[in-house]
């Protein structure tokens, strides 16, 4: 079936490729420009950095607070017996 601009339609009603191997006009304007993926890739993996080093902080942190109650509580039981 062809749709008004000549171009064969799909059985959903979408373009096909032309034979020749190019894509027509609806398939090119969904295409995401190359240099704006890689700046958005390489934002999310400086924020994934970020994130790796935050955590890696609290982890520290988080140990730190338990070895620190573990030491009071030991001081707490051998003066308590």
């Amino acid at each position: 079936m062809t749709d008004e601009d000549g171009l064969e339609e799909d059985d959903d009603g979408e373009n096909e490729d032309d034979d020749d191997g190019l894509e027509t006009q609806d398939s090119v304007q969904n295409m995401v420009p190359i240099e704006f993926a890689k700046a958005h890739i390489a934002k999310i993996e400086e924020d994934m950095k970020h994130m790796h080093e935050r955590h890696v902080k609290l982890m520290r942190e988080m140990d730190s607070n338990y070895k620190m109650i573990e030491k009071e509580t030991q001081e707490y039981y051998v003066e308590f017996l």
